[in-house]
């Protein structure tokens, strides 16, 4: 019950919010009793800092987009297939799966060709992924053929291999190092976030209409707050909001 989820992911968010203190937040907490006495201005705590960064709170959208439309592709398409296209469960099954061999062979490939680009030009390698992830994720919904549903799938799948470790190698560039846990934290949640609602979105438009080819309206929503919030970080961590982007460039000029 997605509803069930959706309580425990808001309890375990809590329960971390009150409990899970890193150790820059007791750090914080005695340099702000200094402040206090000195009357210097309080120090901004590691959940402070990413709630108030909309570099971090983009890159997580990004996430959330990507997952959405990655996990609404996983829960209904072979059910998609079968009802459109009248094809049997087995070959449903083998086309929703062709995207684990390229996403395999990503997986294998792009640590070792992110670690040859510099880390100045990874907020354009994530804002190509989402547009890729949000591509494929709209028109494999209307594709009238297997040939290039398998297309659309493949670019969907390439493009959301690509946007999680982007998401967790921009995560450390965007903020504080004392903040970064609370970062990569914020990523899973948002990550649990489109697991929940893609496919309960999705399911409530095809029950509703009756029409598998509607999913383009959420799915054209979810990546236009996808592909914004990627062109928000990029726009943002050149504009020396990312500190280590910018050491990073002055090296290089």
């Amino acid at each position: 019950n997605w509803l069930v989820i959706a309580v425990f992911l808001l309890i375990a968010l809590v329960l971390n919010f009150l409990f899970c203190k890193v150790e820059s937040d007791q750090v914080k907490a005695a340099n702000n009793d200094v402040a206090k006495q000195g009357g210097q201005a309080k120090a901004k705590g590691a959940w402070g800092e990413c709630l108030k960064s909309p570099v971090c709170v983009c890159i997580c959208l990004v996430f959330f987009a990507s997952v959405f439309a990655f996990d609404t592709f996983g829960t209904y398409y072979p059910t998609f297939l079968q009802s459109t296209l009248g094809i049997g469960a087995a070959e449903s099954n083998t086309v929703s799966s062709v995207h684990t061999y390229l996403m395999a062979f990503i997986c294998l490939t792009f640590g070792f060709v992110l670690n040859k680009i510099p880390n100045r030009h990874h907020p354009k390698i994530y804002l190509i992924a989402i547009a890729f992830a949000s591509l494929g994720g709209i028109l494999m919904w209307n594709m009238p053929t297997i040939p290039l549903d398998i297309v659309a799938i493949l670019v969907c799948g390439a493009g959301m291999q690509i946007v999680g470790p982007m998401a967790h190698n921009l995560m450390p560039d965007a903020v504080s190092a004392k903040a970064v846990p609370i970062g990569m934290g914020m990523i899973s949640f948002a990550s649990g976030l489109g697991s929940m609602f893609g496919p309960f979105i999705a399911g409530r438009v095809v029950d509703i209409t009756g029409n598998w080819g509607l999913l383009i309206a959420p799915m054209g929503i979810i990546a236009l707050v996808g592909v914004g919030s990627a062109v928000v970080v990029l726009k943002r961590m050149y504009r020396n909001e990312a500190p280590a982007l910018h050491d990073e460039e002055l090296q290089y000029e």
